[in-house]
């Protein structure tokens, strides 16, 4: 496995909204094994995010599109790209399924026509579509956004004690960190990131909760990462 130092993007340059060209994009150093394991993970997410929260969302401008055209095997760049779009194809198609009208998993948020699922027993089964997410890859993405953008704010890794969390967002909830965010914090930065995409960082030495950092995508997923104890730290 090489060991090879490497440019990545903390948050994968196929998740950034398209009217956000014009913006920077943090990068750090990273190892190209490192690299090559988290774009296999995102490209994962996008494929499903991208249609969850990207379909008619003012802040993931071309994310559902990006998500549709990642998969026909003739936009495949040689024979292996098209086997491998083949079966990101299959593997979504197959994971879809009847969603709750307030799941955040839902295709169709509540609001939007029911559609009709037909199951492996061969039933149809109406409501709305879903597509539920593997956690544990969700969760490995978020630590290398959380741990990247600390990397890159304070020249400095995040220590390795420290807690990442992860969450998802409806809506509303987001209204509700942005308001607990505005309260829990007497100093912050807010580091201006392309359209969709804010940062916010608590310095250690103005803040008594010590170091904390936000990372928040389309205002539907949330990325924390805290070198205190995150028990006081529950805006939703």
């Amino acid at each position: 496995m090489s060991r090879r130092a490497t440019k990545e993007h903390v948050i994968a340059r196929a998740w950034y909204p398209t009217n956000s060209l014009n913006f920077p994009r943090p990068q750090v150093i990273a190892c190209n094994a490192c690299n090559g394991r988290y774009g296999e993970q995102e490209r994962y997410l996008l494929s499903r995010l991208g249609f969850v929260f990207g379909f008619q969302n003012p802040h993931a401008v071309g994310l559902h599109d990006k998500a549709v055209r990642a998969m026909p095997p003739s936009a495949g760049d040689d024979e292996r790209d098209a086997l491998a779009r083949s079966a990101e194809r299959n593997r979504v198609g197959r994971s879809f399924t009847i969603a709750a009208p307030d799941d955040l998993g839902a295709i169709n948020p509540q609001g939007f026509r029911p559609q009709e699922l037909r199951t492996a027993a061969g039933l149809y089964v109406r409501g709305n579509l879903g597509l539920p997410l593997d956690p544990a890859i969700l969760e490995s993405v978020g630590v290398k956004i959380a741990r990247g953008l600390f990397l890159w704010e304070t020249e400095s890794p995040l220590a390795r004690d420290a807690t990442v969390r992860t969450q998802l967002l409806s809506p509303s909830q987001y209204q509700s960190v942005i308001a607990a965010l505005g309260t829990a914090f007497r100093s912050f930065t807010v580091r201006k990131l392309p359209p969709g995409v804010w940062y916010l960082f608590a310095p250690v030495e103005d803040d008594p909760w010590g170091s904390v950092s936000f990372t928040c995508l389309w205002e539907r997923i949330l990325f924390m990462g805290t070198t205190y104890d995150n028990s006081r730290l529950s805006p939703v």
